[in-house]
Formats: structure tokens, sequence, C-alpha cells
């Protein structure tokens, strides 16, 4: 079934930023460099009250943001035909400093998604998740089950665990889930099988839980916010993240990938 394709389209300058939409990351940007990119945003669909929320901060090494900052945020939907409209724009004011406006050392935009899609994804109906200390336990043994499968090359095991997620995505995006499982599995085996890439071990020390999406999804992050799984490439330095985000299910009541 074909659903309306949604995506946000990013102006940034001089600033960095960290962007979620419905409370669940969507893009972050800390280098600091000029960006403008389109990000879809189908899959952070819910049956109601879509939006999002920007946190802007100085690029590294200085402590306020700068007075050429810039940060503009464009909700775009897909037309038939190749067409597309702006449905909605949001830009946060300027920096300039003077007697009435202090510099700032961050700033925060937000705003409404109105978006329509007839796909209920499985996420909505998950549990509330709220001790992060009762989580921590439970979620690094899902996740070092998903590092030990990989390490053995079972990359089919690895996405059968991705099931719902596979799910949710065909069906707020009108894909085939057999299109995405392919795709999935595609990936999973090109990491697994690249003699440059190893896997880095973390231990539940080095972790930390995130709860995010109004209390619905939980992962987990290293102290620099990036994900635990990781394939490195120590000689070029490339990393590939691999995120994992669980929701508690209602039925099973069990945690499971779900984005």
């Amino acid at each position: 079934m074909i659903q309306p394709n949604y995506y946000l389209i990013i102006k940034c300058v001089d600033c960095n930023f960290r962007l979620l939409v419905n409370d669940r990351p969507l893009y972050h940007l800390d280098r600091g460099a000029n960006i403008n990119t389109q990000l879809p945003i189908n899959s952070f669909y819910l049956p109601a009250g879509n939006q999002f929320n920007c946190i802007i901060t100085p690029v590294k090494g200085f402590n306020t943001i700068s007075e050429t900052s810039k940060l503009i945020i464009k909700f775009i939907q897909d037309l038939p035909y190749g067409d597309s409209k702006e449905i909605s724009s949001f830009e946060t004011p300027s920096y300039k400093v003077d007697e009435k406006n202090p510099a700032k050392s961050s700033d925060n935009i937000s705003g409404e998604l109105n978006m329509s899609i007839p796909y209920k994804p499985v996420l909505s109906t998950g549990l509330s998740l709220n001790d992060a200390l009762t989580l921590k336990n439970e979620l690094y043994g899902k996740y070092y089950n998903v590092l030990i499968l990989l390490k053995e090359k079972k990359v089919d095991e690895v996405v059968s665990l991705f099931s719902l997620r596979i799910k949710d995505i065909a069906g707020l995006n009108g894909q085939s889930e057999s299109e995405i499982t392919e795709g999935v599995k595609k990936d999973y085996q090109s990491y697994v099988d690249d003699s440059s890439l190893e896997l880095w071990e973390f231990t539940i020390d080095k972790v930390f839980v995130k709860i995010y999406g109004n209390k619905k999804i939980a992962c987990l992050e290293v102290a620099n916010g990036n994900h635990p799984i990781c394939f490195l490439n120590r000689k070029d330095r490339i990393a590939i993240y691999i995120p994992l985000y669980f929701f508690r299910n209602s039925t099973t009541q069990q945690l499971e990938v779900i984005r």
C-alpha cells in the first residue's frame, strides 16, 4: 500500500544541533559543519501528537552560539508525479548580540508535524519504560546476544530479531517486508564478511541506558552518545554503528527491537 512520504530539510550554518522527532533521536551534528540535508521521517510517525524538538549549541571551542549561526527546518510532503509541498517551516532567531539580546550558550526550536499515515505502528502499542536501572541488565543481555551472533556471522538469526522493526518500517513507508529484510541481510553480511572490520567489545560498565520516545523505547549508549555495537576499521578510522532501539511488547512483555 502506497503511503504518504514525509521528510525534513535541514539547513545549518555555524552551529551544532541535536534533532529529535517524537522524542527519538533523528540527527546529531557535533562537528560544526554547514549542512543542507534531507531526512525521511515516516518511520518516526505516531497516530497522534507528532512533533520535533531541536537543541542548538555552539561549535566546538566556543561557549556561546555564533552571531552568524542559523538553522532552518522545512517539513515537506511528497505529492504524486514527482511534486512536493512545504507544509511548514521553522527557523532560529537572529543571534546578534546587543544590550537587549545577550549571547546564548544554547537554544531550542520545536514544532508540530501534521502527518497522516493510515498504518498504525506496532511501536505505539508498547508499554511504558521507567526504571533505567532495572532495564540496564536486560538491555545488555539483548545487545550482547546480537554481538555474539554477529561475531559468529549468523546474519539470518540477527535479522530475525528485527521482525517487528521491519514490519513497522514496511507499513509506514509502503514497502515490502521481504524487500527490506533482504536489504538488511545484504548489509549485515557485507559487514561480517569484511576482513578489515572488527566488532568493538563493550562491557556493561561502559554503557548507559537512554529512554526515548516518550518512555516507549530504550537503548544503550556509550559516553559520547554513540551506539555500543560497532564495526571498526582501525586503519582507516572508520566506524559503522549498529543502532538498536527496544520497546516492551505489550503481548509478550519482552523487550524487542522496534527501531
